[in-house]
């Protein structure tokens, strides 16, 4: 058992195909300061340690590879 986790890197690609919106009601895309280009996806799992549950909790992935880490050694 393990702690798992997927993410993604900067946002929504700014290029538009047909109707396709990538980044959904937010404004920007990758590489821009607005939502649309901060927003990426978080999905955690730990087996026997976390419960199911969805967060509007901020995150972020600058210090993501210490805390993993971190909470390696425990």
């Amino acid at each position: 058992m393990g702690l798992y986790y997927l993410t993604a890197i900067g946002g929504a690609a700014l290029e538009r195909q047909s109707t396709h919106l990538a980044s959904g009601p937010w404004r920007g895309g990758k590489y821009s300061r607005w939502e649309g280009g901060t927003r990426v996806p978080f999905i955690v799992t730990w087996p026997g340690t976390s419960k199911p549950a969805i967060s509007d909790a901020i995150v972020s992935q600058v210090d993501l590879y210490a805390s993993i880490v971190s909470f390696r050694k425990r």
